[in-house]
């Protein structure tokens, strides 16, 4: 057909085909683009960024990872998601409230945007009840169109495929493989990290490693009312330590102990009365008894608080937690966590279940219990609408501390009260030190000893610098890790808070996004590019923008969407009261790409008419 125009028409008959060609590969180049930087379908990898764990750092990570346009995945090892968040931890632990911004505060905003607070003159709310929690953060990554795969559990073994210091996949218990470009560790246990081959300590460093006051074996403090640590039979009473002290500033291989988050309510028509467990045996808190004797015997009337802490939270719930070391702590019963099997995890699940719940099923039914006690206490029961699949009790146990990844930098005591700043900072932390007690100890004369007890203040805003979140380079080069980070025990006991977990998480996902967009190593990201980023999304940094390194330096202590698969999917949540700043979404890029090829569309016609349109003959 064009061979018949004439060289003038046909000309124009180019011209027209090539301006639509022109707006049509326009309206292809962002498409192409994404499809570039989510990596070539032949390549091998199924995802840009996987992420293991969706406690509130790996929800963050995944939003912040799939807010610059990655192909993010959510994997889950159990059935919820939101970690100790929704698990029970609803008084968050925020310290310095101005410190949290970005997706962390977004979250809070919205609790306040659930619990109606504007009706308070207040936009947030830092309390949340478990429901509440995993329904905002099923919400927020609906919003930001993250797949979430629940009962994800890393394979126990072989789960990590490495090729040339770089991992290429993970392989879950059920036989699935996740694919991806780089991977975060979100988990509590750091089981991924593991895996992977990277260095990583557990319990205390001596004092003499990082020049930390604070480190290692610490001072015993003697249990007030002074009371014994032996049964009438002379013996150990249950929970004291036999082994030696230790050298004072020595190190050792204790973590903190576990306990369980409770959800409590006094409101009759939604409680549960607390469970009797299994295998109970009230000689086994008798020290707890023998403390409130003590109190009573110094003339002191014991009240809840010498034995729980229970906190308000929103709906007249609370949050039940421990109240010193005679409490809901199982001291001694952590230590073995961190690197037991995941069926000897589930025994000290289970072990802890059988401790808290016996404990408080002592309080209310014990007559050894003053009354002051378990007439208070008999007033509280477990929530009947929480848990609802695990009878009432919550399915996570509160992991304090398990491992601790080594990496070219660490982060110390120093770090948090002289040397503030860093230069790849990524946000602020702020909470104190916080190291609940590790050992109970029979002193010379048998009396009760506490040892391992860090509750001292840092003074101030402290930057979290990126390079506690990358491994050493030689181990590997493509995984972040924002909760079980490079850290000592006395730095992680501030910022193990899951405010600064969500803070870290977000660095996270928004490195991972800047690794993979630059085809970069997580050690090489352009720390001022981040840093912006982070920034332009709110999360609050020290002060304004400066120049940064291109990329990071040891700045802490150096040493040598839419397709939800879970019930997650059919969640409902608040509303956003402040949204973070975002990339487009997949739906605004197809309306986008529509009135592109249209107008394109429209101008090819109107140059292709100009260009057949008979002329008329001259007069």
């Amino acid at each position: 057909m064009v061979s018949q125009l004439s060289p003038r028409r046909r000309r124009r008959w180019l011209i027209a085909l090539g301006m639509a060609w022109l707006w049509l590969a326009q309206a292809m180049a962002p498409l192409a683009l994404a499809a570039d930087r989510a990596g070539s379908p032949g390549n091998g990898t199924d995802w840009d960024v996987v992420v293991y764990g969706a406690t509130p750092a790996g929800i963050t990570a995944a939003i912040a990872a799939a807010r610059g346009d990655m192909r993010v995945v959510l994997l889950e090892p159990t059935h919820h998601i939101g970690g100790m968040t929704a698990s029970g931890l609803g008084a968050s632990d925020v310290g310095i409230k101005d410190t949290i911004g970005g997706l962390a505060l977004d979250f809070f905003h919205r609790l306040g945007v659930t619990y109606d607070l504007a009706r308070y003159g207040q936009t947030t709310s830092w309390k949340a009840t478990p429901g509440v929690a995993e329904r905002t953060f099923a919400a927020m990554l609906a919003d930001a169109d993250v797949p979430v795969v629940l009962d994800a559990r890393l394979r126990e073994r072989d789960g990590v495929e490495r090729t040339d210091g770089r991992i290429t996949r993970i392989a879950t218990v059920d036989g699935r493989e996740f694919g991806g470009r780089v991977f975060i560790d979100a988990t509590y246990e750091g089981d991924l990290m593991a895996q992977a081959g990277i260095s990583f300590t557990v319990g205390r460093e001596a004092s003499s490693q990082y020049g930390e006051s604070l480190a290692g074996v610490r001072p015993p403090q003697q249990e007030r009312p002074v009371m014994l640590a032996t049964t009438a039979g002379g013996s150990l009473a249950p929970g004291v330590d036999a082994g030696p002290l230790g050298a004072i500033g020595s190190a050792d291989r204790h973590v903190q102990p576990y306990d369980f988050r409770l959800c409590v309510t006094t409101e009759r028509a939604n409680q549960v009365p607390f469970p009797r467990p299994d295998g109970y045996d009230p000689s086994r808190y008798v020290l707890v008894q023998r403390h409130l004797q003590a109190l009573e015997d110094a003339g002191r009337t014991p009240v809840l608080a010498n034995v729980v802490t229970i906190s308000p939270l929103p709906d007249r719930k609370a949050d039940l937690n421990a109240a010193g070391p005679l409490s809901t702590d199982l001291i001694g019963g952590s230590d073995a966590y961190p690197t037991a099997s995941y069926a000897q995890r589930e025994a000290i699940w289970a072990e802890h279940y059988r401790y808290e719940a016996g404990l408080l099923y002592f309080l209310t039914h014990d007559a050894s219990v003053p009354n002051a006690i378990s007439g208070a206490l008999a007033g509280w029961g477990l929530c009947r609408d929480e848990f609802t699949d695990s009878h009432n009790w919550p399915p996570q146990l509160y992991v304090r501390e398990a491992r601790r990844m080594v990496s070219d930098a660490v982060l110390t005591q120093a770090d948090l009260t002289d040397r503030r700043t860093k230069a790849d900072a990524i946000g602020l932390g702020s909470y104190r030190f916080d190291a609940h007690p590790i050992r109970l100890l029979a002193g010379q004369d048998s009396t009760l000893f506490h040892e391992g007890l860090i509750s001292e203040p840092i003074g101030g805003r402290y930057d979290i610098p990126y390079g506690i979140l990358v491994p050493p380079r030689s181990e590997i080069r493509n995984l972040l890790d924002p909760v079980t980070v490079s850290a000592s025990h006395v730095a992680f006991a501030s910022i193990r808070m899951e405010p600064q977990y969500m803070i870290m998480g977000e660095a996270a996902g928004s490195a991972a996004a800047l690794a993979v967009r630059s085809d970069v190593d997580v050690q090489d990201v352009d720390i001022a590019a981040l840093q912006s980023v982070l920034r332009g999304n709110g999360v609050v940094f020290r002060s304004p923008a400066s120049p940064s390194p291109a990329s990071p330096t040891p700045s802490a202590s150096s040493t040598p969407g839419a397709t939800v698969q879970s019930q997650v999917a059919a969640s409902s949540g608040p509303a956003a009261a402040t949204r973070p700043l975002a990339s487009p979404s997949g739906a605004v890029r197809a309306v986008w790409l529509i009135a592109v090829l249209g107008a394109g569309l429209a101008v090819a016609l109107f140059v292709a008419r100009r260009a057949f349109r008979r002329r008329r003959p001259a007069p």
